[in-house]
């Protein structure tokens, strides 16, 4: 797991000053949610981290999804990240930090 704490506050893809006044601002409005816990975060990604992300996405016909379709489910995955495009694989990667997931 990365640890972002060592990295510039600038180039890290969310403000976790942020993060860490929303969660504790909003710690009982997230537990006493129905019909069970959770909470919209805005501008949870930082703006510029989104647009790169949301232009290098891959389409479903792209290497790196594998459809998944039997009885029990209908999905497309991509359990390979380095086939992935960079501005992807840093928002995965950032997702499964110690920060955020000490944050959720």
């Amino acid at each position: 797991m990365s640890v972002l704490s060592e990295v510039a506050p600038e180039a890290v893809e969310a403000d976790l000053d942020f993060l860490t006044d929303f969660a504790e601002k909003n710690r009982e409005r997230y537990l006493t949610a129905t019909p069970f816990p959770h909470i919209a975060i805005d501008n949870f990604l930082r703006p510029e981290i989104l647009d790169a992300v949301v232009r290098d996405f891959p389409s479903r016909d792209a290497e790196p999804w594998e459809a998944m379709i039997d009885k029990d489910q209908k999905k497309f995955a991509a359990n390979v990240v380095s086939k992935m495009a960079p501005s992807v694989r840093r928002v995965l990667y950032f997702l499964n930090s110690r920060e955020i997931v000490n944050f959720l």
